[in-house]
């Protein structure tokens, strides 16, 4: 895929959308059972999100993205990219998103928020379940009990951060 069609398609809210509810028609969202509470809570973030909610979204992420940021990030980028390409070099394929993209992404975060290394697995295994919608209800009921419990894995080990960071604090997170 050349560089302009993907920018295009990236630039073209009207044909290609984030958000699952801009996939069905007026029918079809009248006939949806409202989702689950939390489901929806852990759905209506930036990588779900369209238009104008994700200009203003992303807005507020590219605060922490500086120049300066990301010149510091740079070299542990690269280190991360390049051990990924190591991993998957001995089977001569990869899958360019399950194998670097998304790790690449998850790992970064995880350097982002203090995580040690051998701590990424486990931002991976949250992502996974926390960022993954559905245009199935049904689906959505079923992994709302899944949603819970590693989004108070997922807190408790923020918050336990924060407590190590120095001069850190953190209250109580509640779900």
């Amino acid at each position: 895929t050349r560089y302009e069609d993907v920018a295009e398609a990236l630039r073209d809210h009207r044909r290609y959308v984030k958000d699952v509810h801009n996939t069905l028609t007026a029918e079809q969202l009248a006939m949806a059972a409202a989702e689950p509470p939390l489901y929806r809570l852990l759905t209506q973030h930036m990588l779900n999100a369209d238009d104008a909610t994700h200009a203003r979204l992303r807005g507020l992420v590219n605060k922490a993205f500086t120049a300066r940021m990301v010149e510091q990030l740079t070299p542990r980028i690269e280190q991360i990219a390049q051990t990924l390409i190591d991993r998957a070099a001995p089977q001569h394929h990869m899958d360019v998103i399950e194998d670097f993209a998304l790790p690449l992404a998850v790992d970064v975060i995880g350097e982002l928020l203090g995580m040690g290394e051998r701590d990424h697995h486990r931002l991976r295994a949250w992502s996974r379940v926390l960022v993954a919608p559905s245009a199935s209800n049904t689906r959505n009921e079923a992994k709302t009990l899944k949603l819970r419990r590693v989004m108070e894995d997922f807190a408790s080990y923020l918050q336990r951060l924060c407590e190590r960071a120095p001069g850190g604090h953190a209250g109580t997170l509640r779900l």
